[in-house]
């Protein structure tokens, strides 16, 4: 999902988001289109997301420093809004720890 580049943290894709973007994600997550999400304690995430009749699988994987390595999503579009949201969610959840 993204280039081959240098790793950068959940919160440095976050920073970046735009506000259209931080909006898009708040919809999303009042209107309780993502599901659930899952954490292995390993760095491993999964999400469901619902959009009218079909369920998203979006995945994020981070290694030891909290670097994203791999994004997925199953709606197969790049950069999508289930991606952003997990990765804000996850972002969400780092702060908090």
């Amino acid at each position: 999902m993204f280039p081959q580049q240098e790793l950068h943290p959940v919160s440095e894709f976050v920073s970046k988001y735009s506000p259209q973007l931080r909006q898009q994600i708040a919809v999303i997550l009042s209107n309780n289109k993502m599901l659930n999400m899952y954490d292995d304690g390993e760095g491993s995430y999964d999400a469901e997301f619902q959009e009218n009749d079909e369920i998203y699988n979006a995945e994020a994987t981070l290694n030891q420093f909290g670097e994203v390595e791999d994004c997925y999503c199953s709606c197969h579009k790049e950069c999508c809004d289930h991606i952003y949201t997990l990765l804000w969610c996850i972002n969400k959840k780092q702060s908090s720890n």
